[in-house]
């Protein structure tokens, strides 16, 4: 019943991370909307401000939350223990294991350069 809780789990969180990415990109869309004209220097102006760097930094851990839970499912559902005996690699526990690994390493690393940028930014 445990591994049904957590697929259910990753299944909400991939959820809720793909609604908070989708609204991070609203207020751009609508920005960019109104002023079709804007230079470089205006998108400046209007992405650095507090609100539009808070979202910023959470969105960067919804999209490294999301790609992770992503990369876990394909690496579970199309680099099997099965697929490796069929090829003749008998290595692929031990390559997905790696995968595995380093996707961890680039969520714990995405989130902890997010914190040192809110830090950065004094946005706490």
């Amino acid at each position: 019943m445990r591994c049904f809780d957590k697929g259910l789990t990753d299944w909400y969180l991939q959820r809720g991370t793909t609604v908070f990415i989708s609204i991070y990109f609203m207020p751009m869309i609508v920005y960019w909307v109104l002023n079709p004209y804007a230079d470089v220097f205006e998108w400046y102006k209007f992405l650095t401000t507090m609100p539009m760097l808070a979202a910023a930094i959470l969105g960067t851990i919804a999209l490294s939350i999301h790609a992770y839970i992503g990369m876990w499912v394909v690496l579970t559902d199309y680099l099997s223990d099965h697929l490796g005996q069929q090829s003749g690699c008998g290595c692929m526990g031990s390559s997905r294991r790696l995968l595995t690994w380093l996707m961890g390493a680039w969520v714990y690393g995405s989130a902890l350069v997010a914190l040192v940028l809110v830090i950065g930014w004094g946005i706490l």
